[in-house]
């Protein structure tokens, strides 16, 4: 469980391949202080578990599930990663509820400066129109953000600096893959509706 506020980016240092699975180095300080092997780290929102720690690098495996429903695949060395630990029992929730499981990959239409702020728009899978609402949240490779448009196939959020500042976002480009995580509550109620 995670709340959607990164805490620091980190850099993607090496990529192992296997037929299974790849492994993940990544290079961080802050996130590892009190980490241990087995905890739970978001990478760009997609909960994974630290394989190994060496001084400020850490790394983790991906199954072949996960790198094709994430942008995890597309990482190559000396990405930038957003980075969150899990949420701890008594710690204040400040975003939202983030599970860590990505729902789908979105592809960036546009990032464009309006009146003074910046807007992202994210062209998004018809399969999770349902769980989208205009002022609702979502996770943005794994940012808690919330929607500030919807239309038929593309949604939009207002980023402030502090935001473009302490993640990735920053480095977004049009045709760009972002991980997708929809409200854990727009699930459930769609579920007891349609139950």
């Amino acid at each position: 469980m995670f709340t959607g506020i990164i805490e620091e980016m980190g850099k993607v240092t090496k990529i192992e391949k296997n037929k299974k699975f790849r492994t993940f180095s990544v290079a961080a300080k802050n996130i590892l202080k009190g980490k241990k092997k087995g905890q739970s780290i978001a990478i760009n929102g997609a909960c994974m578990t630290v394989k190994d720690i060496r001084k400020e690098i850490f790394s983790f495996d991906v199954i072949p599930e996960s790198l094709e429903k994430t942008n995890l695949g597309d990482l190559k060395n000396r990405s930038i990663v957003n980075l969150e630990s899990s949420l701890k029992a008594g710690q204040e929730i400040d975003g939202h509820i983030v599970q860590g499981h990505i729902d789908c990959t979105g592809t960036v239409k546009k990032l464009s400066e309006i009146k003074k702020h910046i807007v992202l728009e994210i062209q998004y899978p018809s399969s999770i129109k349902k769980y989208l609402a205009l002022k609702g949240s979502i996770a943005i490779n794994g940012v808690s953000l919330t929607i500030s448009d919807v239309s038929k196939d593309s949604f939009s959020v207002d980023l402030i600096p502090f935001t473009l500042k302490k993640t990735n976002l920053s480095n977004l480009k049009k045709g760009d893959k972002v991980n997708l995580e929809t409200d854990v509550l727009a699930k459930y109620l769609n579920s007891m509706l349609n139950g």
